[in-house]
């Protein structure tokens, strides 16, 4: 396996800047493909990298407006 291929039996634990850096590289590497075949492949990569970056980066934030609105909460009792 690569740097650049999922691994589905691990968990994610990237940060969105390293979806959004493979998704550069893929389309890098579109821009220099010859065959539609390859280019749809490695569309269809840049399309799930970015979408990976966006759910990574709702999550965490999702994660800090639970922690800030448990520790106001805190605060407030």
């Amino acid at each position: 396996m690569t740097d650049l291929e999922v691994d589905s039996d691990q968990p994610v634990k990237q940060l969105p800047s390293e979806y959004f850096r493979a998704a550069a590289r893929f389309r890098a590497l579109e821009a220099e493909a010859t065959t539609p075949r390859v280019k749809q492949h490695l569309r269809t990569l840049i399309d799930e990298y970015e979408g990976l970056a966006g759910k990574v980066e709702e999550a965490g934030s999702d994660v800090c407006k639970s922690l800030f609105e448990h520790l106001v909460g805190r605060h407030r009792n």
